[in-house]
């Protein structure tokens, strides 16, 4: 079984760079956004190019706990399917 890593603001910048190294070190990984989708599906494109898994999810904690809370993850890890 593969170490898994989720990053928040895996979009862009420091998030998106800290992904591609964590997958290239053999993370599978978890891919956040607030409001760059298409910057995490790059982030996901590369992830799968270093041969990892990954599950992309927005990610919005400006107003605290609301439907995209820490439970975004915790119920793809519960729902038994292939994840690429």
């Amino acid at each position: 079984m593969s170490p898994v890593a989720i990053v928040t603001a895996s979009d862009s910048g420091i998030g998106q760079e800290s992904a591609k190294e964590l997958a290239e070190n053999g993370f599978d990984l978890g891919i956040t956004y607030r409001t760059d989708e298409a910057g995490a599906q790059e982030t996901l494109e590369a992830v799968r190019a270093a041969g990892r898994r990954g599950e992309v999810r927005r990610l919005d904690r400006r107003r605290g706990r609301g439907p995209d809370d820490h439970r975004t993850f915790e119920s793809a890890a519960r729902t038994p399917r292939t994840r690429t």
